[in-house]
């Protein structure tokens, strides 16, 4: 299989975050124009593409998570279409908790291999303290799936765009800023005599 040009990977890997986000509002606003196979066809082209540009070997870690997001959209949408349609922010965070989940099984953590990209040789200390960072992304992410799917089941369409289109985002972002802060301050003076 030939890979994609690096430029077309990147252009590819921002348009599908970008629509990953914007997939909840797009399901809120257009839910009563567009039929529910319409989002379902969405997220499985959003997965496909996603899959797509995964080269390196630790992207390639997402593959089998992906796909198993496709087979249960899939499987979903035979069930209850309108649930499908809202299914692919629980997945895509179920398929990313397994990610860090499968990495503290089968070392090393997700964060101690991107921490290993830039510094190959980890203290013991920072291998420890990176799988306590993959266990707090595999939680929040699981939480993350879990309150979505409450916010399905109780059919609370605009609560769920807010939160897997916006809080959800907020809340990533505040983990992985604090993460850093804490990283950058604490550990980085610890160090010092």
């Amino acid at each position: 299989m030939q890979s994609w040009p690096s430029k077309a990977r990147i252009i590819a890997i921002g348009f599908a975050a970008a629509a990953g986000i914007a997939y909840p509002f797009a399901v809120y606003f257009y839910r009563d124009r567009l039929p529910a196979v319409a989002f379902v066809a969405a997220a499985l082209l959003l997965l496909g593409l996603q899959l797509s540009v995964l080269r390196s070997s630790m992207a390639r870690l997402w593959r089998v998570p992906l796909l198993i997001s496709a087979i249960l959209t899939v499987a979903i949408a035979f069930l209850d279409q309108n649930v499908a349609r809202e299914a692919y922010p629980v997945v895509r965070s179920l398929a990313a908790s397994a990610i860090f989940c499968w990495t503290l099984v089968s070392p090393p953590s997700l964060v101690e291999r991107f921490a290993r990209i830039t510094q190959s040789d980890l203290p013991e200390a920072a291998v420890r303290y990176c799988r306590t960072v993959t266990i707090i992304w595999a939680v929040w992410l699981a939480a993350n799936a879990a309150i979505a799917t409450a916010l399905v089941a109780r059919g609370d369409l605009k609560s769920w765009a807010i939160w897997t289109g916006i809080l959800s985002y907020v809340i990533s972002g505040l983990i992985f800023a604090g993460e850093f802060g804490y990283r950058f301050l604490f550990l980085k003076s610890a160090k010092r005599p």
